[in-house]
């Protein structure tokens, strides 16, 4: 066997796996909600540090930075996607696909919001999340142990689907972690056309509805960025340049996400637009945290 046929073959192997582990639509779209949700509530952790700083009337020290955005950001592992048309899981026992809250074991409450922010006469606003443990509700009444297609049928979404994905989560938060099952589902709006996505999360999304929002609204800090105020502490500026993802395909004005660590940052050209100079000083009474 000559070398240049090993390595003709290695080639088309390589290609074949790459193939293989390429993401479908699906995944992709539930990766981009979970790492949207993520980096909002470190948007959210950065504006309380900001706010402390004016208040102290010094630097953020980055020691206490770095600890804060460890333990307090949402760290997400997603794994084992099965994607495919209803039809694949309609006998599936729905406990199987999504665990099934119970009291005995915490749950996460995570809220959206926008931190508001004016200067200029123009009002900026950047999406957050704040999460906290909670006891979780108790289902016991219900019958989760009946097969997707049942289930699915008595809810109020019941035939606006077509397609799912199914995944398993590993969720770190405090100090603190869960593992469980949870799934998306995917249809078309009957009057647009546009896709429609349900997320099926009930250790997460059942308490804020945070993954809901995400899917459809980007997690872009403006006001970090178009607004200034990451130019206002070394730390926070140190930090959005570490976390820059940019490259082909990222665009700017945007959260560009990396979908494989589930994490998100500004492109290096939003990060330039701090450089420029702003004409007006920080109004502390704007700032605003909407739920």
């Amino acid at each position: 066997m000559s070398f240049r046929y090993v390595v003709a073959m290695l080639l088309l192997l390589s290609g074949g796996i790459a193939k293989s582990q390429q993401m479908t639509h699906e995944e992709e779209v539930v990766r981009t909600t979970y790492a949207r949700m993520s980096f909002a509530g470190q948007v959210n952790e950065v504006h309380d540090l900001l706010r402390e700083k004016r208040i102290k009337g010094r630097a953020i020290d980055r020691i206490d930075f770095q600890l804060r955005m460890q333990a307090n950001t949402l760290q997400f592992e997603l794994s084992g996607f099965k994607v495919g048309p209803l039809s694949e899981i309609a006998q599936v026992k729905y406990s199987e696909l999504v665990t099934k809250p119970s009291p005995a074991i915490d749950s996460l409450a995570v809220m959206p919001g926008h931190f508001v922010y004016s200067r200029d006469g123009h009002e900026m606003k950047s999406p957050t999340v704040t999460a906290l443990w909670i006891k979780s509700q108790d289902l016991r009444g219900q019958d989760w142990e009946q097969p997707f297609t049942q289930m699915y049928a008595k809810s109020e979404i019941g035939g606006q689907h077509t397609r799912y994905a199914a995944y398993h989560v590993h969720v770190t938060f405090q100090g603190h972690s869960r593992d469980y099952n949870a799934m998306f589902l995917f249809g078309s709006d009957p009057k647009t056309g546009e896709e429609i996505a349900f997320p099926s999360d009930t250790i997460i999304n059942i308490n804020g509805g945070a993954l809901t929002r995400f899917i459809g609204e980007d997690a872009y800090p403006e006001t970090l960025i178009e607004g200034g105020l990451a130019a206002q502490d070394t730390t926070v500026r140190e930090w959005l340049n570490s976390g820059q993802v940019s490259g082909p395909g990222r665009k700017t004005g945007k959260a560009n996400c990396d979908l494989t660590n589930l994490r998100c940052g500004i492109h290096a050209d939003d990060l330039r637009k701090l450089d420029k100079p702003k004409q007006t000083a920080f109004h502390s009474p704007l700032d605003t945290q909407i739920l």
